[in-house]
């Protein structure tokens, strides 16, 4: 797969996920008045029990690096949860959740301390994701946003 159908994955990916955060504020006509979603939401939230500030931890179920064909070829992520290991015919997709940018900076490293180059240090890691490759021809994409990153591992 070569780069422009990894940056289109990518952006689709991208576009999902902001089409199902995403909120819209309409109006609604009653007769003369008019009155703002806004508002009633606004009501609602004054109205409604506090919402407790204390931190819920979900446990997440992690998935065991190195028992593919794949994460082999890489150094295993020991940062965040990995819940997800996706292997294909030519590609695998890995996610990383709650994970932290400097997390993803310390496991960047770790790719170019086991002979990973990359090939775009001025791409934005949060649309484009900054691409490694070695010399045998396995290359990995890395994106990070919210908390997430994803690895696209190609060889």
């Amino acid at each position: 797969m070569n780069k422009k159908k990894i940056t289109v994955i990518i952006t689709i990916c991208i576009v999902l996920a902001a089409a199902a955060t995403s909120c819209t504020v309409k109006k609604v006509s009653d007769g003369e008045k008019s009155v703002s979603t806004e508002n009633i939401a606004e009501s609602v939230t004054q109205a409604s029990t506090p919402i407790p500030t204390e931190e819920i931890d979900i446990d997440l179920d992690t998935v065991p690096w190195g028992e593919d064909e794949y994460t082999k070829l890489l150094p295993e992520c020991t940062f965040g949860a990995v819940t997800q290991i996706t292997p294909g015919d030519t590609m695998c997709l890995v996610l990383v959740e709650r994970i932290e940018e400097n997390d993803v900076t310390a496991y960047t490293d770790s790719l170019v301390n086991a002979g990973f180059s990359c090939a775009d240090q001025n791409a934005d890691l949060y649309t484009e994701g900054h691409i490694y490759s070695n010399a045998d021809g396995v290359s990995v994409t890395v994106v990070y946003s919210a908390n997430m990153m994803t690895l696209m591992i190609q060889k």
